[in-house]
């Protein structure tokens, strides 16, 4: 297969040419008059994602192969092919049967397979104190555990990808996250209220990733020292960031780019509600959502209160984009390659001979605003 398209935020027009689901060229070209071309781009890649589409990752029930591949369908739509789904907080025995269903998918759906980079287990070894703990269930947070851990691990069959966990319990959690990392799981850190010290040292025993950095915060902390200031200034760690245009002020995130370039990726920590219509929801837990119109999740009774976010990684590089924080190829980047990079997959987003043939089609109207057309797995279309 030979396909021409300009390369995203660039005015470079290129053959790939495609064979067995690998690039084997990238070359440029010139355009032929009147052939309108698509701008072509890496598959984008959601290293944190709680549901699309309607379908909760974090039901109590089964979560069934059919739903699971519908909420991918849906991401696909989004120029998304790469997620790490993302198990919260819940009792154990729920979080194992949930990592056993996932690891299950892998094996017979082929699609789910090839966008499934690893499951990202957030919590239950976070900090139980109001504000840092979020929306996760205070009667399942405790101190860590490797053994139930493990369990975990082997249920999932070696597919997790990372675990966010606080490091403010006792001694004990450095050696856990060292046994962890040992496994080759991102350790991440996040829903803390951690000190200075315990963030370095968390990060001296193998923590990487900082989960959702400014978010799974307390409303106020003392002005310094604070963990914030740890996480920015310290040079192991690498930042992810919800860019909803939401859940951070853009002075936020141009101050996390500007310090930690490279080292800062963004997420959509979408939940079900995701890619559906605005309006009125209820939740499992009974409280009611809004869905407003501009795409911003709230509570009913309080709509000061965001309820999670209900965009797509696709959302976040265009916000990145409309709000003249980053140019379009610096903002995909950020949604692609660096994360893949980070997660030691960068070979399944790069548009390079020899990488797998992974790649998305879009349109960019004078709004700025982001459409894809068609999405390639391993050079057949998918979209």
């Amino acid at each position: 297969m030979i396909f021409t398209g300009w390369m995203y935020g660039t005015d470079t027009l290129v053959n790939l040419e495609v064979k067995n689901g690998i690039f084997t060229s990238v070359a440029k070209t010139e355009p032929a008059s009147s052939v309108t071309y698509p701008n072509i781009a890496p598959v984008l890649f959601d290293t944190q994602i709680n549901g699309f589409n309607g379908i909760d990752f974090n039901t109590t029930d089964e979560l069934t192969e059919k739903a699971y591949q519908k909420a991918l369908r849906a991401l696909l739509k989004e120029g998304c092919a790469l997620i790490c789904p993302t198990v919260i907080t819940a009792a154990p025995e729920q979080i194992l049967k949930r990592c056993k269903e996932i690891s299950s998918f892998l094996q017979r759906n082929p699609l789910a397979k090839k966008m499934t980079q690893g499951i990202h287990i957030e919590g239950p070894f976070i900090s139980p104190k109001d504000g840092a703990c979020g929306a996760h269930d205070k009667r399942y947070i405790r101190p860590p555990d490797f053994d139930m851990f493990k369990r975990w691990y082997d249920a999932a069959e070696g597919n997790i990808s990372a675990l966010t966990l606080s490091p403010e319990w006792d001694a004990d959690t450095y050696s856990f996250i060292s046994k962890v990392s040992e496994l080759g799981v991102v350790v991440s850190i996040g829903h803390t209220m951690a000190g200075e010290e315990q963030i370095a040292e968390a990060v001296a025993s193998g923590a990487r990733l900082v989960t959702h950095f400014g978010n799974g915060v307390p409303v106020t902390l003392p002005r310094h020292p604070n963990f914030l200031w740890e996480q920015l200034s310290n040079d192991g760690l690498t930042l992810s960031c919800i860019a909803d245009g939401f859940h951070l002020p853009e002075s936020v995130l141009r101050t996390v780019f500007a310090i930690k370039g490279s080292r800062s990726f963004i997420i959509s920590d979408s939940t079900r509600f995701g890619g559906l219509s605005p309006g009125t929801y209820q939740t499992p837990i009974g409280g009611n959502v809004l869905l407003q119109p501009s795409g911003r999740l709230c509570m009913v009774n309080e709509p000061r209160l965001l309820a999670g976010s209900a965009q797509s990684i696709r959302h976040g590089v265009e916000h990145l984009v409309k709000s003249g924080l980053c140019s379009l190829k610096d903002a995909w980047i950020k949604g692609s390659e660096i994360p893949a990079a980070f997660y030691g997959c960068e070979q399944k987003v790069k548009i390079a001979q020899g990488c797998k043939a992974n790649f998305v089609c879009f349109e960019q109207d004078r709004e700025k605003k982001l459409s894809v057309s068609a999405v390639y797995l391993d050079g057949e279309q998918v979209l």
